[in-house]
């Protein structure tokens, strides 16, 4: 069993500025790339995109713009490093989208894939936990020319959302743009033109702002230091995740928050998720009070 822990601008203000005087950087570099010369080119120079803060009363998603079809249609997505596909409504889910939708009949180089299928995600846009088919995504597979950032790629696969339920309508964004540890889609395609195979997110506070993804490399005017990096352990597959030997809360550990624990990074994830026994201690040493049957804030 597990105990939803809503304690995420503690964690955003860890990662993207501790206190506004010194921002930091979240660095995560893809483990499995195309191969071959491409790589050695380096034809493709990185870019950044500006990411907006959805708030509600917390930091719960970054999200940023993307352009798909010819001539191109502006969408916004959350950049998910827990995710590997790239959806976004469409103009066939009709009224059950609320978002700004895709229309492919305008795009001269949309081809459709004809393939339809559905998607049920762990946890959604908010803090509150995540029930049975709360969300839920209804796709049809397709491709056609993607851009971010400036930086552009033909007949990349996607998914349009021709249905989705009601807990998104929520949603000021579009779609998912998966960043999962094994490149693939737009990322991918890009790597193969030369792009360096790494990314960066710079996620902050909404009173702090200027959050970013920055793709190619990373943005040196949003951290100090020197980038450290931590190989993933072996059988992540396309999950950015680091082994942990303990944590600590105020400079603090027990013998709970020592135990070895496998960490998974997922930008798409509103939430910071624990076993039972570690959220209550967490809890108890920051003062936190439970507002649910598996939340505390």
């Amino acid at each position: 069993m597990a105990l939803l822990v809503r304690i995420l601008p503690v964690f955003c203000y860890a990662l993207a500025a501790l206190g506004q005087a010194v921002p930091q950087t979240i660095q995560l570099q893809s483990r499995s790339t195309p191969g071959g010369s491409a790589l050695r080119r380096r034809a493709l120079s990185p870019a950044s995109e500006p990411l907006t803060d959805f708030f509600l009363g917390t930091d719960l998603q970054w999200f940023g713009n993307i352009s798909v079809g010819t001539p191109p249609q502006v969408l916004t997505v959350v950049f998910d490093t827990g995710s590997s596909t790239l959806e976004f409504a469409s103009t066939l889910c009709g009224t059950a989208c609320s978002q700004v939708k895709f229309d492919s009949t305008k795009s001269t180089t949309f081809v459709d894939g004809g393939r339809t299928s559905s998607i049920t995600f762990a946890t959604g846009v908010g803090v509150d936990p995540v029930i049975g088919s709360n969300y839920k995504l209804t796709l049809r597979s397709a491709k056609d020319t993607v851009s971010v950032g400036g930086l552009s790629a033909k007949g990349i696969s996607l998914f349009l959302i021709t249905s989705q339920t009601a807990k998104f309508n929520i949603d000021p964004f579009s779609g998912i743009q998966g960043m999962a540890a094994t490149a693939s889609g737009i990322f991918a395609a890009l790597v193969s033109q030369g792009l360096p195979s790494l990314f960066s997110l710079y996620v902050t506070p909404k009173a702090v702002g200027n959050a970013e993804l920055t793709l190619g490399g990373t943005d040196p005017s949003k951290f100090t230091g020197t980038p450290v990096f931590a190989s993933l352990p072996s059988g992540s597959g396309s999950t950015w995740q680091l082994d942990s030997p303990g944590i600590s809360v105020n400079g603090k550990t027990t013998s709970v928050l020592k135990t070895s624990r496998t960490i998974i990074f997922d930008s798409g994830t509103s939430n910071i998720l624990f076993s039972t026994d570690t959220a209550n201690v967490c809890a108890l040493s920051l003062s936190m009070k439970a507002d649910g049957v598996l939340t505390w804030t």
